[in-house]
C-alpha cells in the first residue's frame, strides 16, 4: 500500500512538473537554435568546428552520476557548462533543436523530448546564452527518429554532411567499439583516413592524453572526426582553441547504417556495439576488417 502511494505521488509530482515546464517554455521560449539543414549549411559555409551537447550532456550538467559509459565529475560538469557560453572563434555549439520543433518525429522520439524539456526546462533555459546562436545536435541523428523515413531530404542531408570532409585527410577519434565508416562508404570520399582508438567507457579520464595524441598526429588542414560521447564535446572545444577543426558527430555513422538498411527500428549492426541496442557485444568481438585495422595509428585503452 505504501509503495503504491509513493508511485501515485511521484506520478502526480511529475505531471505537475511537466505542466509547469511547458508553461515556462511558452513564456520564455528558446528561439536561437538552427535547424539541422541550417546547421549543415553553416558548417559547409564557415568550415567551423562543432561541439554537441545533447540530452546526455545536459543530464551530466544537471547532476546525473553517470551515462552508463561515462562517469560524471565536477571537472566534466564545469567543462560542459563553459562550452555552452564559449565565444571561441571557429566553433559553434549545438543543442537539441527538438526543444523547439518536434512535429516531424516519431511518437516515441516526440515523447522522449517532451519529457526531457517537460522536466528540465526550468534548468535548461537559464544556462543558455540568450543572444547566442546554437547549432542542432540533430546533425548526428538524421534518420531513425523521423516519421517520414522516405523523405528525400534525409538522403540529401547525409550527402551534404559528407561534403564536409570530401577530398580531405581525416582523423577519426572514437571508442574501441564504434568503428565509424566500416562496412559502408561514409568516409570513402576523404583523401585519407586514420584512427585514434580510445576507451569506450570513461574516456574523459584520459582526455589530456587523447588531446595530446591528436595534436601530435595532426597535419595542417586535417579534419578531426569525434565520436566519444561527452569527451568529444570537450575535445571539440579544446581543439578549436588550438585552431584545429573538429566535428563532433557521435551517432551519425550508426544512423547512416540504418538509413542504408531502410530500418524502421534500432537494430544491431555488424561489427558495432550500440548502447541503444541490447546484446550487441558479440558483434564487435567477432569483427575483423583489415582496412579498419590498418587505419589505426594510436590505441589508448
Amino acid at each position: 500500500m505504501l509503495k503504491y502511494l509513493k508511485i501515485k505521488i511521484n506520478n502526480i509530482v511529475t505531471k505537475v512538473s511537466v505542466q509547469i515546464n511547458l508553461l515556462l517554455k511558452k513564456i520564455f521560449p528558446i528561439k536561437n537554435v538552427y535547424n539541422v539543414d541550417e546547421t549543415i549549411d553553416f558548417l559547409l559555409k564557415t568550415k567551423s568546428s562543432i561541439s554537441r551537447l545533447g540530452d546526455g550532456e545536459f543530464h551530466l550538467i544537471f547532476g546525473r552520476s553517470s551515462l552508463g559509459f561515462q562517469k560524471n565529475s565536477l571537472e566534466l560538469q564545469q567543462s560542459l557548462k563553459k562550452i555552452l557560453k564559449n565565444d571561441v572563434k571557429g566553433l559553434i555549439v549545438a543543442i537539441p533543436h527538438n526543444i523547439i520543433y518536434m512535429d516531424d518525429l516519431l511518437p516515441y522520439s516526440f515523447d522522449f523530448w517532451r519529457h526531457f524539456y517537460g522536466t528540465l526546462y526550468y534548468k535548461l533555459y537559464p544556462i543558455l546564452v540568450k543572444n547566442k546562436f546554437y547549432a542542432d545536435t540533430g546533425l548526428s541523428r538524421l534518420y531513425m527518429g523521423y516519421k517520414d523515413k522516405n523523405n528525400p531530404k534525409i538522403a540529401e542531408r547525409f550527402a551534404k554532411v559528407r561534403l564536409l570532409w570530401e577530398g580531405q585527410n581525416i582523423i577519426i577519434v572514437e571508442g574501441t567499439d564504434s568503428k565509424l565508416g566500416t562496412i559502408n562508404n561514409f568516409f570513402a570520399n576523404s583523401a585519407s583516413l586514420k584512427r585514434i582508438i580510445c576507451p569506450s567507457k570513461n574516456a574523459f579520464e584520459k582526455i589530456e592524453t587523447i588531446e595530446k595524441e591528436i595534436v601530435n598526429n595532426y597535419n595542417k588542414d586535417d579534419i578531426i572526426i569525434l565520436a566519444l560521447g561527452p569527451t568529444a564535446t570537450v575535445l571539440a572545444y579544446n581543439l578549436a582553441q588550438k585552431g584545429i577543426r573538429s566535428l563532433d558527430l557521435g551517432h551519425i555513422d550508426v544512423e547512416y547504417e540504418w538509413f542504408k538498411m531502410k530500418a524502421t527500428d534500432k537494430v544491431p549492426i555488424k561489427g558495432k556495439i550500440l548502447n541503444e541496442v541490447v546484446n550487441t557485444q558479440s558483434n564487435s568481438e567477432s569483427f575483423k576488417n583489415i582496412e579498419y585495422e590498418n587505419s589505426i595509428i594510436i590505441t589508448l585503452t
